[in-house]
């Protein structure tokens, strides 16, 4: 398996002469079966690098080349191309028993980042929220003394250690927010911005912290009020940040779940759920927006048909196809906007459980609809 990876720009003869020498080492290779497959796999990568004239696209090229068995025991070539969506500046050839993906990853992971701390009485609580994901960082609790509501000297004493105790739970949670927050090789914030939510005492003692590094002090971007701390704390200030946050996934998530939840409860008719019954309005040409789990597991079990899914035997001997994979490839041909959606959050978790991961609103109230529900036919997760 071949990996190459040609940075932005990069002249594509210089490239072509590596292939050339490693040509002449794959000559060398002993096992004749290894030798003709890195052969063939070099040259098909010099064909495909000749249809660029002198350097590589502005962005870079990335190209994956092998041989792999089919399922009647023969072999083919396959040859991936592409180009990033942003520019690599990293070169890369290696021939290996598998593919080397770690430099495409680190382009197409998500940027735009945002990171969440909840500050309260109870613990802090740093997490990292992009476009389809909620990544807790880390969290600890904290057991402060509460208020002394009785007078005298000893009230004085009290109060003086509970600050103290506060004090010492500000800094620490200050130091965490700088080291996670901060990257150790650029020394600077890893996130486009950040949202502080907590209890209104708490939070406030932390902002105005001089333990919080300064550059933290400059992204914060938003500060709400939660009554808990925490995950719950969590996913109320993502609620809250909607608006700062509007260009997430996960927000765009949220919003075409609750769509959907709103026609189930006004019971409009412009809704769908269930495996067989939401293809079958795909494919009626009904289906307006369609919303599927990214990791459901059905497998299309008819060769020609396209009305029964279940959890067949992935041994039988006929056409099978992940239904994730048939709908993100034909979902278009039937004019229908797809959603995938995650299970990061809680509408996400509900939208799976209550509805098997795959739905949709339709066009207009479709009248007559009569399905059998009892068949048993929808195999979810």
């Amino acid at each position: 398996m071949i990996t190459l990876i040609v940075p932005a720009n990069y002249q594509i003869s210089l490239i072509q002469q590596v292939l050339t020498d490693e040509l002449g080492t794959a000559k060398n290779i002993k096992s004749k079966a290894n030798r003709d497959s890195v052969i063939d796999a070099i040259k098909s990568v010099q064909e495909k690098l000749k249809t660029f004239k002198n350097n590589a696209p502005e962005n870079g090229l990335c190209i994956f080349c092998g041989k792999t068995e089919t399922e009647n025991g023969n072999t083919k070539m396959i040859n991936y191309q592409i180009i990033p969506a942003k520019p690599v500046y990293k070169k890369l050839y290696m021939c290996d028993d598998h593919f080397h993906l770690d430099i495409i990853s680190d382009i197409y992971r998500q940027t735009e980042m945002f990171g969440f701390i909840i500050v309260d009485g109870g613990g802090s609580l740093y997490a990292l929220v992009s476009d389809n994901n909620i990544t807790v960082k880390f969290s600890f609790e904290v057991d402060l003394p509460k208020k002394h509501n009785k007078g005298g000297q000893s009230a004085v004493r009290f109060e003086r250690l509970r600050q103290e105790s506060i004090t010492n739970y500000i800094r620490k949670a200050c130091e965490y927010a700088n080291n996670i927050f901060i990257d150790s090789e650029t020394n600077l914030v890893n996130v486009k911005g950040i949202i502080i939510a907590g209890s209104a005492e708490m939070k406030n003692h932390f902002m105005t912290s001089n333990i919080l590094d300064p550059r933290i002090k400059t992204k914060i971007c938003g500060v709400f009020d939660v009554q808990y701390g925490g995950r719950a704390g969590l996913n109320s200030a993502i609620d809250q940040s909607k608006d700062l946050l509007k260009d997430l996934g996960l927000i765009k998530e949220k919003n075409i779940i609750s769509e959907f939840f709103d026609h189930l409860n006004k019971d409009t008719g412009k809704y769908i759920f269930g495996i067989n019954e939401t293809i079958n309005q795909l494919i009626a040409g009904t289906v307006e927006k369609l919303i599927l789990y990214q990791d459901l597991k059905i497998i299309r079990c008819e060769a020609d048909e396209i009305i029964t899914y279940t959890d067949c035997d992935i041994n039988q001997n006929i056409n099978q196809i992940l239904l994730t994979d048939w709908i993100i490839e034909h979902y278009r041909e039937f004019s229908t906007k797809l959603y995938l959606i995650s299970d990061q959050t809680q509408e996400g978790m509900q939208f799976i459980k209550g509805f098997g991961g795959l739905a949709a609103i339709l066009r207009y109230k479709i009248d007559d609809m009569i399905y059998d529900n009892d068949d048993n036919n929808d195999a979810y997760l």
